[in-house]
């Protein structure tokens, strides 16, 4: 009688901790580092599979600016070229206040939340980890 209490109790515990780690995995937001030649080729393909991996996720992607613009809201948006030629990524800014000014072809690494697919990639809320001085 002992042991079948102390066997469940130790099912209850186990059941417990698989609980509370699904929870924790369920609720951790996850980054994504991707190429932006492998993620723009990824949506051209399969662009609603590619919705249900990236949309609402954090995306780390590092590319090289071909324009820098304010859009009508004064927020700075960077497209980020690719070798795919018919699809961009719009990287729109989390912070305005830029103390140095993107140049075009410089290369960027960011971390943005993916909004999905209009004409290009939407990335929202980025911020720059890094920028390259390219030559």
């Amino acid at each position: 009688m002992i042991m079948k209490n102390n066997k469940i109790r130790i099912l209850v515990l186990l059941i417990s901790i698989l609980i509370i780690l699904a929870q924790s995995c369920k609720t951790q937001n996850l980054t994504f580092p991707i190429d932006s030649d492998k993620f723009t080729e990824q949506y051209k393909k399969h662009k609603f599979r590619s919705n249900r991996w990236y949309k609402d996720k954090e995306i780390e992607i590092k590319g090289k600016i071909s324009q820098v613009y304010k859009n009508e809201y004064g927020e700075i948006i960077l497209f980020i070229e690719s070798s795919n030629n018919t699809l961009g990524i719009s990287c729109k800014l989390k912070n305005n206040d830029i103390k140095k000014p993107f140049k075009q072809n410089q290369t960027v690494h960011i971390i943005g939340i993916c909004k999905g697919i209009k004409e290009n990639i939407i990335i929202n809320d980025c911020i720059v980890l890094k920028k390259y001085n390219n030559k």
